[in-house]
């Protein structure tokens, strides 16, 4: 839906209101159409003679149509920050950059590298080359250095970006404080932490040459059964496929954002950060936004999925949750598809899966609020009360007498 009239009803209410709208309009649309077959029907068992019946009732399934119609195109009214500058700029240099709507800035521009460092075999996820995914990013970041030396205020690279974890690894370390030399930007590092007291915690850390670690989150759901096994011995008995999950990851429980410094001195920048399958939760990307995230990245590895579509659905997610919090968004992926969204969901810039990229985008900074942020969980209790709502009436309906 996000690039359809109902998807820009997330601005109004989030994937709540999006999802409504469709079930609206489709049930609409749905009984007008069996209206009218209905009426043909009749109309064609009666006959067309002088004593024949006239047409049927047909005014409830017309209205029907033109309603369903009009729920699933009324969204086009709603005023989405729109870009007139979005798009592919090309440098003095010859470079492209790809402006994801700067015209639409409220607190100034972020200027962002991505990496897209790709893995050695489609399937095998990023864990299965060891160091490898590590050093495909160190070279893509070398890579914006040739260009960007100096003009980038961070470099994103995606949800396990490194395989190790720079913290405890001091040739990682090393290698980081290298390239985020040498493009003069701090590098916010996928990666996992693996605490004393057991577990691991699924991070994006913002690391700084000379400093290390400057900012940190820590993925707030993980996956049950891909990240984590709940129930355990009870599910071993069932199956030993549980125990391919070694180590359970721990659920984070600091805010969604990371803040970048300013690389002229004046100041930060807040990003919302969002990592992997976290963009489908409405109030984690809303929390980020109320922290005041004025841009969203969401950091994701797609490696274990091979050539399907769960990269682009994610991509959509990513523009749903733009539109929702009026926030330009950046998806860098370990292998694709990594985009660049503007804040009313238009993507204009795309890789393509299982190749290495990179690119270079220029992020408006938004402190505005949605009526979708402002509403909070609101659009859900609604939508969960008429729901239930219309189950009561439905049991009344079906205890009252029926007429033969």
């Amino acid at each position: 839906m996000a690039g359809t009239p109902t998807g820009r009803a997330a601005w109004l209410g989030g994937t709540v209101a999006v999802s409504l709208l469709v079930a609206f309009a489709g049930v609409l649309l749905a009984l007008g159409v069996a209206g009218l077959v209905r009426a043909v029907r009749d109309r064609s068992q009666h006959g067309t003679g002088s004593g024949s019946r006239p047409w049927p009732e047909v005014g409830r399934p017309l209205g029907a149509l033109a309603l369903g119609l009009a729920v699933a195109v009324a969204p086009l009214v709603l005023p989405l920050a729109t870009s007139a500058s979005a798009g592919v700029v090309e440098t003095p240099d010859g470079s492209e950059v790809y402006d994801a709507g700067s015209d639409l800035a409220e607190d100034g521009t972020l200027w962002a590298g991505a990496v897209q460092g790709n893995v050695g075999e489609p399937g095998l996820g990023a864990f299965a080359n060891r160091a490898e995914v590590l050093n495909n990013h160190l070279e893509g970041t070398y890579t914006l250095a040739e260009d960007f030396a100096g003009e980038l205020d961070v470099v994103l690279w995606p949800e396990n970006g490194s395989d190790l974890d720079p913290q405890t690894t001091p040739d990682v370390a090393r290698g980081l404080d290298a390239a985020a030399t040498a493009v003069g930007a701090p590098i916010l590092v996928g990666a996992q932490e693996f605490p004393e007291s057991g577990g691991r915690y699924n991070v994006s850390l913002l690391w700084q040459a000379g400093s290390g670690v400057i900012g940190r989150y820590a993925k707030q759901h993980p996956a049950p059964f891909g990240e984590y096994i709940p129930m355990r011995p009870f599910l071993r008995l069932l199956s030993d496929q549980v125990d391919r999950v070694t180590t359970d990851m721990i659920a984070g429980v600091n805010p969604p954002v990371v803040e970048v410094p300013s690389r002229l001195g004046q100041g930060g920048y807040r990003m919302g950060t969002i990592i992997c399958f976290e963009v489908a939760y409405d109030e984690i990307v809303r929390d980020a936004v109320l922290e005041g995230a004025q841009v969203l990245v969401i950091p994701t590895n797609n490696a274990s999925f091979g050539f399907t579509a769960e990269s682009t659905q994610q991509l959509a997610m990513s523009r749903l949750q733009a539109i929702t919090t009026g926030r330009a968004a950046v998806q860098i992926s370990t292998v694709g598809v990594s985009g660049v969204i503007t804040p009313d969901g238009t993507v204009v810039r795309r890789t393509g899966l299982f190749t290495a990229d990179e690119f270079v985008t220029h992020l408006p900074l938004r402190s505005s609020t949605t009526p979708a942020v402002a509403a909070g969980y609101w659009p859900g209790w609604v939508v969960g009360g008429l729901a239930v709502a219309l189950v009561v009436a439905g049991l009344i309906d079906g205890r009252k007498p029926r007429q033969a």
